[in-house]
């Protein structure tokens, strides 16, 4: 279902720096004025709260998840929708490399205003579209979609069943 909400060049702009460039970590995105999907949020790893990542370093799958336990704690509020980008570093299993995944994650709490979770839900499709290269979109709705381990094992999967 197409809302007809709009997403903000500023968008594909800045989710294409955090991919080829890795100089971001999080986008966190919201649609404003029932009208259009803006950047509200970009977290790299040089600020001085988020720098976990030491000399701009790709990081460990520890510095990633040390990172989104912070992210999350600030900004997947209990009833307000968004859509965060997470450049996540994990473990191959088999051969122990690191590797990043651009992570789309659709944050839309069941106990949310009902309008809101229409929108987010309806618009989620015009914002995949334009985020060319996403590894996995993880869709969140209560606490336990959001923990880390579970994220990874379905990110982990997802990759695996393309």
């Amino acid at each position: 279902m197409a809302s007809g909400i709009e997403v903000d060049t500023e968008c594909v702009t800045k989710f294409q720096a955090l991919q080829k460039e890795h100089k971001y970590t999080f986008l966190v995105m919201k649609i404003e004025n029932n009208k259009e999907i803006k950047v509200c949020k970009i977290l790299d790893d040089a600020g001085e709260e988020w720098n976990v990542r030491k000399g701009g370093s790709r990081g460990t799958p520890e510095d990633s998840q040390e990172l989104w336990e912070k992210v999350r704690k600030s900004y997947c509020i209990e009833t307000e929708p968004s859509y965060i980008v997470f450049d996540m570093t994990l473990r191959n299993k088999d051969t122990g490399a690191c590797n990043d995944n651009v992570v789309l994650i659709t944050w839309i709490p069941d106990n949310g205003p009902v309008k809101s979770k229409m929108i987010y839900s309806s618009s989620v499709d015009a914002l995949k579209r334009k985020l060319v290269g996403v590894s996995a979109i993880l869709q969140a709705n209560d606490e336990s979609d959001l923990d880390y381990e579970h994220m990874a094992k379905t990110v982990r999967e997802k990759k695996t069943s393309k």
